[in-house]
Formats: structure tokens, C-alpha cells, sequence
């Protein structure tokens, strides 16, 4: 909450915005209009999410009817909830927690943001757009975008977000958006087609796995670099084109690396022009579904399999004319004698790759036809290019920005950034003692034997 140190009062509510001036005083007891206070059981998260907002901050301990919750719950120590009215047991004046997070976009201000927007407005007529500088949490919140209705439907839409997109990736930030719900009068359809829409552009929905409890909107966009553009982002649960089946690979197929060129050479012609769609959201770092191919085994090895099915012809051309003919993530579904991936024996996987009858016209192309890069039991990823001089952020919400002045090793062979910040790891293995595995695991041999 913001404090007031001229007049001890304090301004409360959702982000400090809803104002309800109140000298605190232990002892008495606040109400908030719905949904109520908010509030967390997670002390550094309300340091972390509030402490650098204003010059000055409360920190309030309330007591409160756990029944009296509007919304939320008590279970999830980083997330928030409400309730009408609570007592103030302890009141903290506190400064900016972190010095460093003042100096975190000296780059970029309030200004340069509204200036920005402003400037976006004119280039393309629109008649409304919101962009405000989330400073302390390192993002830009895009609060509105309204197009004038003789110009929906002409692409201003997709020019402002990449312009914007571009604009916080230059200066590193985080920009966090919530798709509106239905409005006939400003152009939206549905909020379906919005979170559709921004995740065209590398938004993801800040939910589930993907939850950042740095913010409470609904969708959010983390800086990319240059750097990144010659990667393509494998999402075989939410990536455009994923399939159920893509998400259960390691079930019923196999993944494998392969070339672009190979797959549309295996798979029946593409029979219409391409669709330029993908092309642009491959550039805009969006996520894909792996393409895949379903393979016909025959009884014996005595002939080559065939292909029979596919999906993704459009992604791989999207893929090679944007970053070219490097390998991906593709996926393999075997049919006939195999259809799960318990049955790919080593020997199977190598007779698959030796050679296989193409989809429509049965040409055998000859082998290798892919490389075994992937993992089969977990996801892909691939580590940042990093250089000394670059700026990282860390901390437990990642909102605290270092330069990186070298790089070392881990007891365990990881690597290490040295920053100006301390020493921060790049992989943060779950296992926390990874020196002590064989330990473990003669612990559980002996259990067993037992």
C-alpha cells in the first residue's frame, strides 16, 4: 500500500490504484469495496510485488475470517486473495526494497512510454491506446488498443503489436496485456480470438505452468532478442498446429530431428500456396506444434515402410523460409505391427531411417532421414547466447536486472554467469543435492532388498 509520510495516510487496493485514504492505526479495522483487499500469506511476495511501486510503502499485517474470502485461497503461498474488511495487527513503513530495481530501465521512462504510444496513435489513426511503464516490475502494460471501425480488418492491428512488440524488446521489457471480452463497437468479436490474436505475436497465458505471480494479467510477453530469431519455439501442447497426439509422443511415436526439406519430400505435395501467416508468427517467436508423420510398417524389413499421413506441411515451409533448412523437432507415429513407442526398438528405429516410401508416390528415398536429437522423455530446450556484457535478469521473480561479466562452472559441470549481482546459475536442477545421488540411490537398493 501506498504510505504518505506527511500525513500517515495510506492508499490501498489493486495495485495501489483503488484510493481509500486511511490513517492506519493498529487496532482498527478496513473495508474495501468487492472484491475487497488484497491481500498474500507470502510476505516476499508482497515486498517483491509492491516494495518499489511508490518512494514509500506500508507493509500491513491484517487478521481476518478465513470465511469471509471473496476470492482466492489461503493454499498457494505466492498467490493473492481478498476479503471485505480484515484488522491491522502490525503496520510497517518500508522504502524500496531494492535500490537496484530503480536503476533497472534508466533507459526507459514513464515519458519515453507515453511518447511512444502517442506516437503510434498518430502514425496509425487509432482512437484509443494505453500503454503505461510498469518500471519496478520491468514490463509495459497495454491496458487498450481501439482501431476505428473503417480501418478494422486492414492489418493496423497486427503493425501497432509489432511495433510494440519490437519497441519492449529493445529496451528488454516484460509486456503484459488482458484480452477485453466481447465489444461490437470496438471490434472485438470474441476474447477467444484475442488470446489467439496476441499469441500470434509471443504472448503466452500467464496460467498453469506458465504462472508468473509477478502480475495478475492474463497474458504476458517476455523480451526476445535477435539472438533468438534463428530458434524455433516447439510447443506441442499450445503451439499453432498441436495435436493431442503431439503431447503424448513419447506414447505412441518417437521425436527425431529433421530437415525441413526432408519432411516435404516424404510427405504428399502441398497442393495450395503457402500461408504467410505462419511465416510472420514464427518471426514473432511464436510457438509451433511439431509437424509429424505417420509411418505404415509392413510385416517384415524385407521392404521399406511408407508414409501415410502427415501434418505440417505449412509450418515447414514457414520454418525454412524464415530461418532455413536446419533441423526440428519432428514427430514420428509408426502404424501396422508398431504403434507404440515401447515396440521402436533400436533396430526398428534404424531400419525407419535407412529409407522410407514417400506418401502419394511411393519413390523410396534413401536414408539417414533424420538425426536422433531429441529427448524422448522430456521437452526440448536450448540454453540463451549469452555474452559478457549482456544484461540478465534474476531474482525469484526475475526482476532485477545484472550484467554478465564471465562465466564459470558448477562442482557438477553447470554453467555459471558471473555477474554484478553474485554468481547465478543457469540451470537450477530441482534435485537438491546432486552430489549425493549415489547415496540415494544405494538407499533405495537397500530399502528394496529389505
Amino acid at each position: 500500500m501506498n504510505y504518505d509520510p506527511e500525513t500517515g495516510n495510506v492508499i490501498s487496493g489493486a495495485d495501489s490504484r483503488t484510493t481509500n485514504n486511511t490513517k492506519i492505526q493498529k487496532g482498527m479495522k478496513i473495508s474495501m469495496p468487492y472484491p475487497g483487499i488484497f491481500m498474500s500469506t507470502n510476505k516476499e511476495y508482497v515486498q517483491t510485488y509492491y516494495g518499489d511501486m511508490h518512494d514509500h510503502e506500508a507493509l500491513i499485517t491484517f487478521a481476518f475470517d478465513p470465511n469471509d474470502i471473496t476470492s482466492g485461497n489461503l493454499t498457494d503461498a505466492e498467490n493473492e486473495f481478498t476479503v471485505p474488511s480484515a484488522t491491522v495487527i502490525n503496520f510497517d513503513v518500508i522504502n524500496n526494497l531494492d535500490e537496484s530495481a530503480n536503476q533497472m530501465n534508466e533507459d526507459i521512462s514513464d515519458n519515453d512510454v507515453r511518447s511512444f504510444a502517442k506516437h503510434l496513435e498518430t502514425q496509425y489513426e487509432l482512437q484509443d491506446l494505453w500503454l503505461s511503464n510498469q518500471e519496478s516490475r520491468n514490463a509495459i502494460e497495454l491496458s487498450s488498443i481501439i482501431v476505428g471501425k473503417e480501418n478494422q480488418k486492414s492489418g493496423i492491428g497486427t503493425s501497432v503489436m509489432n511495433d510494440i512488440i519490437n519497441f519492449a524488446d529493445q529496451h528488454g521489457k516484460i509486456v503484459i496485456l488482458d484480452p477485453g471480452l466481447r465489444d461490437s463497437a470496438h471490434g472485438t468479436t470474441s476474447k477467444s480470438r484475442l488470446v489467439k490474436f496476441y499469441k500470434r505475436f509471443g504472448f503466452i497465458e500467464n496460467k498453469g505452468r506458465n504462472k508468473d505471480y509477478l502480475f495478475r494479467s492474463a497474458m504476458i510477453r517476455y523480451p526476445q532478442t535477435n539472438e533468438s530469431v534463428n530458434e524455433v519455439t516447439i510447443d506441442n501442447r499450445e503451439g499453432w498446429g498441436a495435436v493431442p497426439n503431439n503431447a503424448e509422443i513419447d506414447y505412441f511415436g518417437m521425436r527425431v530431428m529433421m530437415k525441413p526439406s526432408m519432411f516435404l519430400k516424404l510427405a504428399a505435395k502441398l497442393g495450395q500456396k503457402p500461408s504467410t501467416e505462419i511465416e510472420q508468427h514464427i518471426k514473432d517467436h511464436g510457438a509451433i506444434g511439431a509437424p509429424y508423420l505417420i509411418i505404415e510398417l509392413p510385416d517384415t524389413d524385407d521392404e521399406p515402410a511408407q508414409v501415410v499421413g502427415h501434418d505440417g506441411r505449412n509450418r515447414m515451409i514457414a520454418v525454412m523460409n524464415v530461418e532455413g533448412d536446419d533441423p526440428i523437432e519432428t514427430h514420428i507415429f509408426p502404424r501396422g505391427r508398431i504403434s507404440r513407442a515401447k515396440h521402436l526398438t533400436p533396430e526398428i528405429k534404424e531400419y525407419l531411417n535407412s529409407g522410407i516410401k514417400t506418401e502419394n508416390t511411393g519413390d523410396i528415398v534413401n536414408g539417414p532421414l533424420w538425426n536422433d536429437g531429441v529427448n524422448e522423455a522430456a521437452e526440448t530446450y536450448t540454453p540463451p547466447k549469452l555474452k559478457v556484457g549482456d544484461a540478465v535478469l534474476i531474482g525469484k521473480f526475475k526482476n532485477r536486472k545484472a550484467e554478465i561479466k564471465g562465466f564459470d562452472t558448477d562442482d557438477h559441470g553447470q554453467p555459471v554467469l558471473k555477474t554484478t549481482k553474485g554468481d547465478q546459475k543457469l540451470f537450477k536442477p530441482r534435485i537438491p543435492k546432486l552430489d549425493k545421488i549415489d547415496e540415494v540411490l544405494n538407499h533405495v537398493k537397500r530399502k528394496w532388498m529389505l
